[in-house]
């Protein structure tokens, strides 16, 4: 008979004769973990696989309202991404709009529309990749969206606040492109801190790679955006009277910059220019 343990068997079987992978990783529903044991166990002994083939199966949890029960659309039933990213993005340019109000500029319909939907996708992901795989969450529209705690949209803000202080270095002409940089400059908490932890962002990518859990990096990032933005208040970047120090501190907050926003594309979620 045609079964699941039988065509995951076959599967095997195909995959060990065409690519003869060092390691097969299934990734499914959490409770499926004895099945899988079964189905791997199978496989060597029957000698699908060789002895030192790895095969491992990444459970992951599920998500769940804020009353805990499993994600319903208002519709009910099973939901659809679809519904879920439309009303994402609904909220985001909600929030987008009422900022610019806020603030007190007009916002462009189109390019707001445009931003809303980077992210808002952004929203989804890093809320869903926050988690430990195999823990069950409460997705929150309104907490996922934010702009500040630990969102994907505060990661994004981060990295579009850097883009408007290299905008107004360029239209101000505030760096003295002779001027060398001396990070020996950077000596308060602050800055120690920021460059610090700009320079675990390897570790994280090989933590993220070796526990097969992109929650590592999602932590990380978020620590490298905490950690600029306390730098921010502290310290004055375009503003600095010393022409070194400016220059060194702006080369900084660019490092920053290209770590969160490569860090964020390794989880395929994309950066606006700005927010």
């Amino acid at each position: 008979a045609s079964l699941y343990n039988t065509t995951d068997l076959a599967t095997i079987q195909l995959r060990m004769e065409e690519y003869q992978p060092d390691k097969m990783i299934y990734l499914t529903d959490k409770r499926q973990d004895l099945y899988f044991e079964q189905v791997f166990r199978c496989a060597k002994k029957t000698k699908l696989v060789q002895p030192e083939t790895e095969l491992l199966h990444i459970g992951f949890g599920t998500m769940n309202g804020k009353d805990g029960k499993p994600y319903k659309t208002r519709q009910g039933g099973v939901p659809r991404l679809e519904n879920l990213i439309d009303e994402i993005n609904e909220e985001m340019l909600r929030k987008i709009k009422e900022n610019s109000e806020t603030k007190g500029y007009q916002v462009d319909e189109a390019e707001a529309a445009k931003t809303a939907k980077i992210v808002g996708l952004a929203a989804i992901k890093y809320g869903d990749l926050s988690n430990q795989p195999a823990k069950d969450y409460v997705f929150d529209v309104e907490r996922f969206t934010s702009f500040e705690g630990d969102t994907g949209p505060y990661v994004q803000y981060v990295c579009a606040r850097i883009n408007s202080i290299a905008r107004k270095a360029a239209d101000r002409a505030l760096i003295d492109e002779t001027a060398p940089i001396d990070w020996s400059l950077l000596d308060s908490p602050e800055e120690k801190e920021l460059a610090v932890t700009a320079l675990r962002y390897r570790t994280a990518i090989r933590g993220a790679a070796e526990k097969m859990d992109c929650s590592v990096l999602v932590l990380y990032l978020l620590d490298l955006a905490k950690a600029f933005n306390r730098f921010y208040r502290e310290k004055q970047v375009l503003n600095a009277e010393d022409p070194i120090l400016r220059k060194t501190r702006l080369a900084l907050c660019y490092a920053v910059r290209d770590i969160l926003t490569d860090g964020l594309a390794t989880l395929t979620i994309g950066v606006p220019e700005a927010m």
